[in-house]
């Protein structure tokens, strides 16, 4: 039970830290990476699985790839190495990917409902930012 209550009160909180608009460079640049990696994992799945798309989620995620790259000079000039945005979107596509995967494909029916909150939450979020 208290795995349970953690990870959802981990959810929440991280859901509604993406939804606030970041303040210094380097946490918009790392916000806009986030993002990204989101988007494209959620693409790559509408690609090979889902006929889902109620957003043209390439097209979004080229917006997040845009500001990540107008934001990224001055986050480097805050002192946040290139590196830093790189690793954030790969992250986050891997997370994205794991709750995706879960929320298809996992015989544990809170698991997959979990997940599949958690993930429309992460992207509904990233879309807030922009939409």
């Amino acid at each position: 039970m208290w795995t349970r209550t953690f990870t959802i009160a981990l959810i929440v909180t991280a859901q509604q830290a993406v939804a606030a608009m970041p303040m210094s460079p380097s946490q918009r640049a790392q916000t806009f990476a986030q993002c990204s990696g989101r988007l494209a994992a959620l693409a790559m799945y509408q690609d090979v699985i889902s006929d889902e798309r109620p957003v043209d989620v390439r097209v979004v995620q080229n917006d997040f790839d845009a500001l990540l790259e107008a934001t990224l000079p001055a986050a480097i000039d805050f002192g946040m190495p290139e590196s830093v945005a790189a690793q954030a979107k790969f992250d986050a596509w891997t997370a994205q990917s794991d709750l995706i995967n879960t929320a298809r494909f996992s015989q544990d029916d809170l698991r997959a409902t979990t997940a599949k909150r958690a993930s429309d939450g992460f992207i509904a979020s990233c879309l807030d930012l922009v939409m």
